[in-house]
């Protein structure tokens, strides 16, 4: 079977898409060209505010030809190889993973981290499944190649990357074009299930496949945190036309698959949807350490994982830790790890200046380091607002740190202990009880206690046990 995707598919209708094709290429060349030189002639020129208005205005203009055409800005020839059509007279699973997400710097954060360790996982488990890993010579290379070598790494001989060749030798090709291309090719694969771990990837390069082909289509939604911070993460308009143009084509999957009981309920409410939707959880990236217990007075420290955005609440947590006795900060310094706008950390820094609270802050580490501030950290602090899952609270109870985190959302969910929560809008709540466990040994001996057992609940291999259902479905 092949697909041809006529009348209107994702919100784009082919036969006008032709008309503005030619119009496009000019734009995406302004486009480059912004992205390219602009900052530069912004810089050196004196611009009055009405210019910079005007340049910001083109931009966001030719932001709008994301949402047509597709752009191969990378050689990808030494990375596609031919596609054999297959039968599947053997009668084995064959799963289809889109791993397009994993191309830009996704991969080394939450979202990539989790995908791997899914897909590795449901490989273990389902050993005489055949799994496929796929991408598209779209946009840039980017992190591909360290996914390629990660999954070489594994030694798993039921699992491949592929990358599906979508441009056809053109440095344009319109989305619907893109679109056809890669369904035809997943056709190809015979895939019995089709896993798209995260649809709201980069939406410039992204192509995806049209979901009512396949009979069995899985999509992982993470989190909708951009729905509840839209005047923070969607503050212009063709981003929040993007985002809800996502999600509804993440609804027309026959399956939804979350992260969390609390991201299935905030999907269900906002969505209106129930059925099909389950909550299959998730777990950390390190091995757990062994019963390692009193090491109150070898450890010190806070660590803090965060990024730029505003839900993490990062000023909240400055201010809290301000606010404690001076020999407690002499002694316990604060380090917040992840944030990489300079901008960004020259602002907490003035924060931290402001209310006399020396604060080190690291944007990027590599995992060797990482693991290393997670073993000699006294306490680990989540602040945010909202998460979908929370990856620190898992990687820190891998090395039996214990972490204290917001009551709001997942968070509670997962650490299931009201003693160590507090009100993220409260910075004297949240200095209350750093404080505490920063100086009550017996407390912070407790709780480590507590999370050796209580992270025993949270593996991979549970995770892929809770898929045992779909992958087994016609």
């Amino acid at each position: 079977m092949k697909v041809n995707c006529r009348g209107n598919f994702y919100g784009v209708n082919p036969i006008k898409m032709r008309w503005h094709f030619r119009l496009l290429i000019i734009r995406t060349e302004l486009y480059f060209f912004l992205v390219h030189h602009g900052k530069k002639i912004y810089n050196s020129l004196p611009l009055s505010s009405q210019t910079k208005y005007q340049i910001k205005s083109i931009i966001e203009f030719t932001l709008q030809v994301e949402d047509l055409l597709i752009i191969s800005e990378d050689s990808f020839e030494n990375y596609i190889l031919p596609i054999q059509k297959n039968q599947n007279k053997d009668g084995k699973k064959r799963i289809a993973i889109d791993i397009q997400c994993l191309s830009r710097p996704t991969y080394f954060r939450g979202i990539g981290r989790y995908t791997m360790s899914l897909v590795k996982a449901l490989a273990l488990r389902n050993h005489e499944s055949e799994f496929f890993l796929y991408s598209t010579n779209s946009g840039k290379i980017g992190n591909l190649e360290l996914v390629i070598k990660e999954v070489q790494n594994w030694e798993l001989p039921n699992i491949e990357v592929i990358i599906f060749d979508i441009m056809e030798g053109k440095k344009y090709v319109n989305r619907y074009e893109a679109v056809k291309n890669l369904t035809n090719h997943i056709l190809d694969l015979n895939p019995t299930h089709v896993l798209i771990p995260s649809n709201f990837e980069h939406p410039q390069d992204t192509i995806y496949i049209d979901i009512k082909t396949f009979e069995n289509v899985g999509v992982l939604i993470h989190d909708l945190i951009p729905l509840h911070y839209s005047e923070h993460l969607l503050p212009l308009k063709e981003q929040k036309k993007r985002y809800y143009s996502r999600l509804t084509y993440a609804l027309q999957a026959k399956n939804i698959f979350t992260n969390s009981l609390f991201t299935k309920r905030d999907f269900e409410n906002i969505t209106g949807r129930k059925n099909g939707v389950e909550n299959i959880g998730g777990a950390g990236f390190y091995p757990y350490t062994p019963d390692i217990r009193n090491n109150f007075k070898v450890r010190n420290g806070i660590l803090c994982i965060a990024a730029e955005t505003f839900h993490k609440n990062i000023p909240t947590l400055i201010y809290a830790y301000s606010q404690l006795e001076a020999e407690i900060r002499e002694n316990e310094p604060l380090t917040v790890v992840g944030i990489k706008s300079e901008s960004h950390v020259k602002k907490l820094g003035e924060i931290a200046g402001e209310s006399q609270a020396e604060v080190e802050f690291l944007h990027f580490i590599d995992d060797e380091s990482l693991e290393s501030l997670y073993k000699r950290s006294k306490l680990v602090v989540v602040p945010s607002f909202i998460e979908g899952l929370s990856m620190p609270i898992f990687e820190a109870w891998s090395f039996a740190t214990p972490v204290i985190a917001s009551s709001q959302t997942v968070m509670a969910e997962i650490i299931q202990n009201d003693s160590m929560t507090f009100d993220p809008y409260s910075k004297e709540d949240l200095s209350r009880l750093i404080g505490s466990m920063l100086t009550d040994q017996e407390s912070w001996e407790r709780e480590q206690s507590r999370i050796l057992e209580r992270r025993t609940d949270f593996s991979w291999e549970t995770v892929a046990r809770t898929m045992d259902s779909w992958i087994a479905s016609p």
